[in-house]
């Protein structure tokens, strides 16, 4: 003979799963703040300065504006083209 077993309703447990979760203590974010690239680029040339001013900037001119803003930066070590930059 089969014995019958409580069935929790699926709500329930959902409930539960949730409710634990509501108190749970987050770690303390290790992402850089605004201040972390600004302090690391802190004392740079006025030609770095301008530089760091356009960031996350898309600049015109085409190929010709691309290479006298290369020519302009010529001299200042670890310039990073990325493959896309055409």
């Amino acid at each position: 003979m089969l014995t019958k077993r409580p069935v929790v309703p699926l709500g329930l447990i959902t409930l539960a799963l949730v409710a634990a979760g509501c108190g749970a203590i987050q770690p303390p974010s290790r992402a850089a703040t605004p201040a972390t690239p600004r302090a690391a680029l802190a004392g740079s040339p006025p030609t770095l300065v301008a530089l760091h001013a356009q960031r996350n900037e898309l600049l015109g001119g085409g190929t010709a504006g691309f290479r006298a803003r290369l020519a302009h930066l010529r001299g200042f070590p670890a310039l990073l083209l990325l493959p896309w930059v055409r």
